[in-house]
Formats: structure tokens, sequence, C-alpha cells
């Protein structure tokens, strides 16, 4: 672990891809009249996500691992009769039955899943409306080998390989989609009374820069990983806040925290990339690092507690899992945190179907 002062980016500025030409801090940070989420609702895949398909593409993919077959017969089908009866391992069924639930094919009644008569009518090879020719066409992408059964390949030889951006296109692509969201969670008023912000897995600081230009009088210090840290230095430069905000260089999962005197900690599109295990791991980790009374703050795009959406999620959740996690409830997330000691859980939605979970440590 190394904190890396400020100094150290002075010589960089001149370069810095995010500077932009100097005017008062706040007026950078007008909070948005709309909502992201009018258009990205329209969108078929979840944008700025590396190992994204089309909402086709994961439709067909169902249907020829079988799952659509399954949810035909007549009875309700399970997560385990999918897992047994297709190529499919559970994590391959959590990722497509979202979806398909969330474009109305598939629901669920009576604990299991079955087709809708949309489902029935539209997406089975014997009906007279069956849509598959049109609508899979070109949707040739190879099934993910993580949504797949062991010894199972939809293409011999073949997966789909997730490929990471270079950090900085990275770093762009997410302030493109948070930092509109970010705005709007930091001045939902849950952030107020913080005198010590810790932002875990910061990124480019899409809710740690309007919480600090919001709160001149509050620290911040932003975690990531090394390979990360110039490129986020450039961001919070050109806004000003190098002397308010800290960067430090850390593996969250290896690393010792310590940071003092800290009354808020925050998690921005963290948990979503974990599995449980990880996430109780933060969690834990977080509730031994505030202090009495210290909050923590997730802010995820949250399923509908009967994971039907949604879509925007349900496509989240299949990308998800190419990196071992997966969206979920605002019940699982209260959770994990109430199982890690934190209290009083409370959901706030920001914008971009995003919303901001905040619990207080008992």
């Amino acid at each position: 672990m190394r904190r890396l002062p400020f100094a150290s980016f002075s010589n960089n500025l001149i370069h810095c891809p995010y500077m932009k030409p100097a005017q008062s801090r706040l007026e950078k940070l007008v909070t948005p009249q709309t909502d992201v989420a009018s258009f990205t609702d329209h969108l078929s895949q979840a944008w700025g996500v590396a190992a994204g398909a089309s909402a086709a593409q994961y439709v067909a993919w169902s249907e020829s691992a079988g799952v659509i077959a399954q949810l035909a017969t007549n009875k309700c089908v399970t997560v385990e009769d999918l897992c047994a009866e297709t190529i499919l391992s559970e994590e391959g069924v959590d990722s497509l039955l979202p979806i398909l639930m969330a474009l109305g094919i598939a629901e669920r009644i009576r604990g299991g899943y079955c087709l809708t008569t949309l489902g029935t009518e539209y997406f089975l090879k014997e009906s007279s409306y069956y849509v598959g020719p049109g609508l899979f066409w070109g949707c040739d992408k190879v099934m993910p080998a993580r949504y797949l059964r062991s010894g199972e390949l939809a293409e011999p030889g073949n997966s789909v390989a997730l490929v990471l951006p270079e950090s900085l296109m990275l770093l762009k692509i997410q302030q493109s989609r948070n930092l509109a969201p970010g705005v709007c969670a930091a001045r939902t008023g849950r952030f107020e009374g913080i005198t010590h912000l810790v932002d875990i897995g910061g990124g480019g600081g899409a809710l740690a820069i309007p919480f600090a230009l919001d709160h001149p009088g509050a620290r911040v210090t932003l975690v990531d990983l090394p390979a990360k840290i110039k490129e986020i230095g450039d961001v919070v430069c050109s806004y000003g806040l190098q002397d308010q905000i800290e960067l430090r260089a850390m593996d969250v999962f290896v690393d010792h925290w310590d940071f003092p005197d800290c009354d808020g900690m925050l998690f921005g599109n963290i948990f979503h990339m974990f599995n449980d295990v990880k996430c109780r791991s933060l969690a834990r980790q977080c509730f031994d690092s505030v202090g009495p009374k210290g909050r923590v703050f997730l802010h995820e795009l949250l399923f509908d507690e009967g994971k039907g959406g949604p879509m925007i999620a349900a496509l989240w959740n299949a990308n998800m899992h190419f990196m071992g996690g997966r969206q979920r409830t605002a019940a699982e997330l209260a959770t994990i945190l109430g199982d890690s000691g934190f209290s009083d859980c409370e959901v706030t939605p920001t914008a971009g179907r995003f919303s901001l979970i905040t619990a207080v440590k008992c």
C-alpha cells in the first residue's frame, strides 16, 4: 500500500485529458435536469461493458442452450431443473433468466418459472408466429464459457473472453456512465455530516468529486488499484480538488485498511463486481474501519425484488458474471450489510436506475 501526494501529478497537468477551461468549481457540476435513464432504458445492451451483447443475443443463447424449450413444459421449472436439463451452469441461468423475464418472455409463478403467453406465441419454433429467423439474424457470438456447465462448449474450442479497455479509456467509460447519477447521489442529503469519506474503488470520482465540491470542509480518501492512480489524479486535478481528495493505491483484498477518523465509506459499483463471500469481506472491513455511528454507502443498479427487471439491471447482471459478480436486490445488499453489523438500511433512488443504499454502524 502506498499513499501518493498530489505533488507527484503536477508535471502531468498540461497533458491532462480532463482539463477544462477555468471556471468556478460548482458550475462544472450543475445537477442534471433530466434523468439519463430516459434514454438508457431503451438501449438493448448494458452500455460501457466490455463483455456486453444485445438483448437479442441473450435470447438466442437461451434458445440454443435449451432454456426456452424447458420453460415451455407444462410445469414450473426451477433453477435446479434448468441447470440439470440444459448445458448451463447456475451462473448461466442467473444471467439469462432475468433477461427473459425483463423482456416479458418468461415469468415466475409458484416458486418456479415458465413461458408467458408472449413467449409461447413468439419464441417456440412450432408456433406460426416464431420470430427467431429475424430476431436472431447476426446473433452469432459464442456462448461465454462461464455460462456453461464444466465440460460443455457451445462451439468446440471457443469461448467469449473478457477484454477490458486500457486504463484511461476504462476511466472515461466509467465517468460517462456514472457521473450524472453520482451527482444526483451526492445531493440526496444522505452524506450530510460526513467529515471524512473513504471511496473504495472510486475510479474517476464520479461520486467523490461532487461530494467534495459540495462539502469543501470534508476530507476524501479515494482508493483504487495502483495502475489507475495516475489517470485518476488527472481527473481530480481538473476539478481543483487535489488538496481535498487524497489518493491511495491499494488492493483492498490484500492490503491493510487504515483510515483514521473515517465516518463514511462509499462503494460505488463495487459490490456488483464480486461474489457474496467477497462482498461480505468488504462489508466487515468497512464496519471495522468506520467510527461509531459511521455510515456505509453503496451506489448500485438494483434488481427489482423478483429479479424480473429492470432490463438494464438484467443486462448488467449477465455481464457481471464474466467477472464473478452479479447485480443484487436491495434486500440482498441489506442482508450483507446487516450481517456485518450495520443497521437502519435505507434505499434512495438517484438516477440512471441507480440507488443509494445507506446503513449505520450500530
